[in-house]
């Protein structure tokens, strides 16, 4: 069983290369990166994946690229079905509305029978500081098991902020408390809530130069609809 990395050429990769290195290392698995496109994979896009993969095999995980044509999520999907990926890992990208439709990483998050984590924004990476990691909003066991993975890879701990409702998390801990954060991690409701487009107090945060990444996971093995 490998951890699934699907890798987008038009979306920031190198945080979700780094977070699946120390969780195929906490738990023992390789790592698959996964190219998917409906045409033949460019010379650039393939030389993109083997640098990604040079990059995680120097950290001593091993890791396997595969690159396969077809509708993006499906593949993905069925990759992560057929190889029985213990966590699908992804970036993804903001601009999401009527225009753009929902990001691959929302719908893999939504459609997945796997645990999904998707990095959004942040400029800091996520294994380079020792700051505690945040949890907005409701937990599951995969947003825990989650927290407890980046904690320990990185010496830090993890705690629950106090937020029930979507105010983001500079709301949720009053202000510029959320930028002391090494990662915040939530759940796709809070990030997207039940419109097309993101929170906009979350939209706000993810669009600051000094906002720390932040984790979306899912639980897996309950597919919802996506708008």
């Amino acid at each position: 069983m490998s951890v699934l990395v699907p890798i987008d050429p038009t979306v920031p990769s190198r945080s979700a290369v780094q977070l699946a290195a120390l969780v195929a290392r906490n738990l023992g698995r390789d790592v698959l990166l996964l190219h998917v496109s409906a045409e033949p994979a460019s010379l650039d896009n393939l030389a993109r994946l083997h640098e990604l993969g040079r990059n995680i095999r120097d950290s001593g995980v091993p890791v396997r690229l595969r690159s396969v044509q077809g509708e993006v999520v499906e593949r993905i999907l069925e990759v992560a079905e057929a190889r029985s990926c213990p966590w699908i890992l992804m970036g993804t990208r903001l601009a999401e509305g009527p225009e753009a439709g929902p990001s691959v990483a929302r719908q893999v998050l939504a459609r997945a029978r796997q645990p999904v984590a998707a990095v959004a924004g942040g400029q800091a990476l996520l294994v380079e500081n020792r700051l505690p990691i945040g949890v907005v909003g409701q937990t599951s066991p995969a947003i825990c098991r989650m927290a407890e993975e980046l904690a320990r890879a990185r010496g830090s701990s993890w705690a629950i902020l106090e937020a029930s409702d979507a105010a983001g998390p500079l709301g949720a801990m009053g202000g510029d408390r959320a930028l002391q954060l090494g990662a915040v991690i939530t759940r796709p409701d809070q990030l997207w809530g039940p419109g097309p487009g993101l929170n906009p107090r979350w939209r706000a945060f993810l669009q600051r130069p000094d906002a720390c990444s932040v984790l979306v996971v899912s639980e897996g093995a309950a597919p919802v609809a996506v708008r």
